[in-house]
């Protein structure tokens, strides 16, 4: 059963999310079936605490310095590169099912988090990205009055 949201601000990121989920179907049909290599696409988690706002990427097998992080406006910018293994010289593959090359994620941050005190670590293929929740700022939609 789909999870109907209650704050109108919920409705616009679901709406935004449906719309990566074609632009990403409609890019991959451009991109075309036959072509031997497709791009990586990291998979995501965020979740929420009472203090934190967590954003965690499945990354196994990457090293640091192949990944990085920004922010823009109120928009974290995960870039990276899923690199071949060139070590296995001579060898024939009988089928390859993993995704490389370049990728890049945005994710849109709530207003109710500090995007100064973000906090990045990485650790047994999981990239996770920790900001602090703002107490003061919980309501982000407010009345404004008309003289």
């Amino acid at each position: 059963m789909p999870v109907i949201p209650k704050d109108p601000l919920d409705w616009l990121t679901l709406f935004r999310q449906q719309v990566d989920v074609i632009f990403n179907y409609l890019s991959s049909l451009e991109r075309g079936a036959g072509k031997q290599e497709q791009e990586y696409v990291p998979l995501v988690d965020i979740y929420e605490t009472a203090d934190d706002y967590i954003v965690e990427f499945e990354l196994p097998g990457f090293d640091r310095s192949d990944l990085r992080l920004s922010i823009c406006c109120n928009t974290l910018v995960f870039e990276g590169v899923k690199r071949r293994d060139h070590t296995r010289k001579g060898h024939r593959f009988i089928r390859v099912e993993r995704h490389f090359g370049h990728f890049s994620r945005m994710i849109e941050i709530p207003p109710s988090v500090d995007i100064q005190s973000v906090q990045a670590s990485y650790d047994r293929g999981v990239l996770s990205v920790r900001f602090k929740r703002l107490h003061d700022r919980q309501t982000v939609i407010r009345d404004i009055v008309i003289d």
